[in-house]
């Protein structure tokens, strides 16, 4: 009578896998198929180990939905599909479980179950099955969801007592993090540090690529987070996902279902960096991918590559080696070297085209552009906190680095507060979204006093002093030592990118706009400059932790 037999089971918590689930469902179906004379006919075993019917996670992740789509596409017509009851095709309720039941049968899949349950295909469902199916399928569904609800209640409130307490909310932490004897997280030093050694070459400017590659040449492994899933190689996947991980400033985001739940918990973890840093790490990241958007020599010789347009045709500007560093030319019967590559910045468009696609034929001088830009906006890239952040200042740093995230996430969540009350005008809404006005005032308060602090202890220098630290990172622009000189070209040019929107060149001026429409400079031929800065709108701080003067000295 029938082609084969499908054997179905199904069991929705991965725990139930040490049990006899499985072992269970497939004898009891075994010996009904025995019972009912059929087990001369082939069977195929379809199983969906820790899939829960109740989400449908059977239908969407497990083999159920791939015999399902079979089914549909008439690869089983003849075929017997067995269970051991209705809940294992469905716990979502009748209508999901009938329109499953009505599929197989339409499809010419007969149905039955250990409970006495007969479908049969190609015929008409009696009143009596749909009643007792439709009993069965919502009582079911009505279990799931009491069990689903009293789960989810007891997991907020072992989540709050573990935020109370705090301990680790589960053993899915991140791998440099393990826990204590009080089940409190801690930082695994060997991992903490290399966490921080990734962050200290980044903020030099090295990207994922570089960074991966030192550690395949110094021959650190990676680790191993998960059994059977060992990687061979730091990746590069690997080095941005902990560059771009919140945990590692401390924080821990709650999720449900692999989304978000709730606001971040700040300072559960153990910082392995400075808010700080991770901020800068950040925006260099950002930095980086524009100035990847051209060809950059190993050397970084232009500092603005991707930002230089043509005012004519807006076209990237391209940078032309003249004459190269070291190269001689006689003066008068005396010879000289150029002690920096002479290059020029030139519209190829127009270049190639000689003038007839576009008209600006200029070739501009790219050092006397450089020289310019840098002496007026190094001071705007690096302030005091670019040379120091230690001690006192690096404690108050770090308060105002937590204060202003949680600033930023009592603002959202008032935000939503005040949709939910223009859309409820729910009194609850409205007295929850003042309180988070209230608290968002508090910790706006408490940001001035800590800003006032910060400036005390920072002592902040001279203005002599600071224009000398500027003067000496200009100096080493072009260092000797070619090592020194492209790290410290790389740092400016992502400072550069984060400062400058775009550099408009034509025939006789360069217009650079500057980021967040904060104002412009106008420069010549010669490299004289007119500067055009709104109040009001203050330009990024870039900040580089590298105390260079000391450096210097102890190289000295």
């Amino acid at each position: 009578m029938f082609s084969k037999i499908i054997i179905y089971a199904r069991f929705s918590s991965a725990g139930q896998s040490e049990g006899t689930s499985l072992e269970r469902q497939f004898g009891d179906i075994e010996a009904w198929i025995a019972r009912e004379g059929l087990a001369d006919l082939p069977t195929l075993h379809v199983t969906d180990e820790g899939r829960s019917g109740y989400h449908g996670h059977h239908r969407s992740l497990g083999d159920f939905g791939r015999l399902e789509k079979e089914i549909a596409a008439g690869e089983h017509v003849g075929s017997l599909f067995v269970c051991e009851d209705l809940d294992r095709l469905s716990r979502q309720g009748f209508d999901i479980g009938n329109d499953m039941i009505r599929s197989f049968i339409s499809h010419g899949v007969s149905v039955r179950s250990l409970k006495g349950d007969v479908y049969d295909a190609g015929t008409k469902t009696a009143l009596d099955q749909n009643i007792r199916a439709l009993v069965r399928l919502e009582m079911a569904h009505e279990e799931s969801a009491k069990k689903a609800e009293r789960t989810a209640a007891n997991w907020r409130l072992r989540r709050e007592k573990c935020r109370t307490e705090g301990t680790l909310v589960s053993k899915n932490c991140p791998p440099w993090i393990e826990a204590d004897a009080q089940n409190k997280p801690r930082a695994i030093r060997d991992r903490a540090e290399l966490v921080r050694r990734f962050f200290e070459m980044a903020d030099q400017g090295l990207g994922a690529d570089a960074i991966s590659r030192t550690m395949a040449a110094e021959g650190i492994e990676p680790w191993t987070r998960y059994k059977g899933r060992e990687a061979a190689v730091w990746t590069r996947g690997t080095i941005i996902r902990i560059l771009q991980n919140r945990e590692t400033i401390g924080e821990y985001q709650p999720r449900k279902d692999g989304r978000p739940d709730g606001e971040p918990w700040i300072g559960h973890y153990p910082a392995i960096v400075s808010h700080d840093l991770f901020e800068r790490v950040s925006a260099a990241a950002s930095a980086r991918k524009k100035m990847a958007g051209g060809r950059r020599s190993p050397r970084i010789g232009n500092l603005f590559a991707t930002s230089i347009k043509c005012a004519c045709c807006g076209q990237s500007m391209t940078y032309q080696i003249g004459r190269s560093e070291g190269s001689t030319f006689d003066n008068r019967g005396k010879s000289y070297s150029y002690k920096r590559d002479c290059a020029s910045l030139v519209c190829r468009t127009a270049q190639i085209s000689k003038g007839t696609k576009c008209k600006n034929v200029a070739h501009w001088a790219y050092l006397t552009l450089e020289d310019t830009l840098v002496s007026i906006l190094l001071p705007l890239a690096f302030d005091d906190s670019a040379f120091s952040n230690r001690g006192e200042v690096a404690r108050i740093s770090q308060l105002i680095a937590e204060r202003k995230r949680t600033l930023e996430l009592v603002r959202e969540r008032s935000v939503k507060l005040w949709n939910a009350y223009a859309a409820t005008t729910s009194d609850g809404a409205m007295n929850a979204a003042l309180a988070a006005d209230e608290e968002a005032s508090t910790i706006e308060q408490n940001l001035e006093g800590l800003d006032r602090q910060l400036s005390e202890a920072g002592g902040r220098t001279a203005a002599a002093e600071h224009l000398k630290r500027i003067e000496d990172i200009r100096d080493n622009l072009y260092h000797v030592d070619m090592e020194k000189r492209v790290a410290l070209r790389r740092k400016v040019a992502i400072a550069m990118v984060q400062l400058i929107d775009r550099i408009e060149v034509d025939d006789v001026k360069a217009i650079v706009r500057l980021a967040g429409a904060s104002g412009t400079i106008n420069i010549n031929r010669k490299g004289t400059a007119t500067k055009r800065l709104k109040t009001g709108a203050p330009l990024p701080k870039i900040k580089i932790v590298e105390d260079i003067l000391a450096e210097r000295k102890a190289a000295a």
